[in-house]
Order: structure tokens, then sequence, then C-alpha cells
């Protein structure tokens, strides 16, 4: 009853006040301007993320040396594989890197940039009315496409194809070039959609390792496809890492 007379008697004495308050707990309408042209935006994001990765060349660094790495480290284990029968299960071995291993390690990158740097600094804009989800995912794979995710396959199949000892033909490289070229492309955009699923590191990385293991099993360098159960060869289809 207190609080009650006591907000009929501010009514009678403080009109104004009240108003003033009340108008502050109101809805705020935003009336947003003319968006620019879709080009006009995605050209613009794509200079700012080239600019700021090049002041800041971590993450760019980051994909060349993990790509030296793995092409040493696989083609100094697999170092001039005979080109016979008995080297044909090795020979195997040494394709599933490229396909399987590397994409891996792609996609556990791809999470990890993206749940800690990248999309928190999307949801902010996206909350203020900055950026939208369309022209930001466009502009951020050009971008990384024109960084390193071109590059990073090229160097990873130059140091690998030839220190395993593949056949010395231009035409071969490329192909290997090629596949090693699409799966990180797939890597990296299956590492987008599980980030964009979970902001959580912990929880993108957990779904990830599930999908992998179920893709890993279809791809037909551990079954073949006879050996799959029914009910999961329809994985084969969606699969980036069938051989």
């Amino acid at each position: 009853m207190l609080i009650a007379a006591w907000r009929q008697e501010s009514m009678v004495r403080f009109p104004d006040i009240k108003l003033d308050i009340l108008s502050g707990f109101l809805p705020q309408t935003h009336t947003r301007g003319p968006q620019p042209p879709l080009l006009r935006i995605i050209f613009t994001l794509v200079s700012r993320t080239l600019k700021t990765n090049f002041r800041d060349p971590l993450g760019m660094s980051t994909s060349w040396i993990e790509a030296v790495l793995m092409g040493l480290v696989v083609g100094l284990i697999f170092l001039h594989l005979p080109n016979s029968t008995a080297g044909i299960r090795s020979r195997q071995a040494a394709l599933y890197i490229p396909i399987g291993l590397q994409g891996y390690l792609v996609s556990m990158y791809e999470i990890c940039r993206l749940t800690s740097t990248d999309l928190p600094i999307f949801d902010r804009e996206h909350g203020e009315g900055v950026v939208r989800a369309l022209p930001w995912v466009v502009s951020y794979r050009i971008a990384h496409t024109l960084l390193e995710d071109t590059t990073g396959p090229l160097i990873y199949s130059v140091i690998s194809y030839y220190l395993i000892g593949f056949a010395p033909s231009a035409s071969r490289f490329f192909y290997y070039y090629a596949i090693a070229l699409l799966v990180h492309h797939a890597s990296v955009m299956s590492g987008g959609l599980l980030a964009s699923m979970s902001r959580d590191f912990a929880v993108a990385t957990l779904i990830s390792n599930l999908a992998f293991t179920l893709h890993m099993f279809v791809s037909g360098f551990f079954l073949q496809a006879d050996s799959i159960p029914v009910y999961f060869r329809w994985l084969k289809q969606i699969s980036h890492l069938v051989g």
C-alpha cells in the first residue's frame, strides 16, 4: 500500500519527471538508412581482412609453417617409396595424408581461429547492424583464399610429392595438388560450419571429431564399399574424404 500511495503522489506532484522516467524504458526504434551495394560491402571487408592479416601475419604464417612441417614430416616418413607391388600399401597411406590428416588439422585450426577471434568480432558488428552474414562469409573466404588457402596446399604438395617419390609428371602433380586444394577448402568450410553451430571451441571440435570419424570410415581407405553397413553407405555421398 505504501508503494502504491507513493506512485499516486509522484504522478500528481512530478508529472514531467514521471514521463521522463517512463520514456527511458520505452523501446527505442532505430531507423536504418539505405544499405550500400553488396559488392561494395564485400570489397570493403576483403580489404579490411587483408590489411589486418598483413599487419598481424601470425595466422597467415602459422598456416604456411604447418604446411611446411607436414610436408617435411610426411615426405621423410615415406621417403622415396619403391615403385613396386610391395610399396602399394605405403603409397596408399601416403595418399591418405593430404586427404585425411591434413584436412583434419586445417579444420581444427580454422575452428580455433574462428571461435577465438573472428566470430566474436562478427557477432558484435552484426548485432550493431554493421555487417550482414552473407557478405562477411564471402569476403572472409575470398581474403583467406588469396592469402593462405591456395598457397598452403601448394607448399605441402611441392614438398611431399617429390620427397615421397611419386611419378615425375607435371599433370599428375597438379592432380595431386588439386585434390589437396579441394580437401583444404572443404575442411575450412566444414570448420566454419561447425564454428557457426557453436561458438565454444570444445563443443565445435567435439562435433568436428565425430563428423571426421564418420567420414573417415566411409572414405575407402580402411573399408571397402561393400563392407560398409547399408545404413552408413549414404555418407559417401557427403564425405570429402572419399578416395
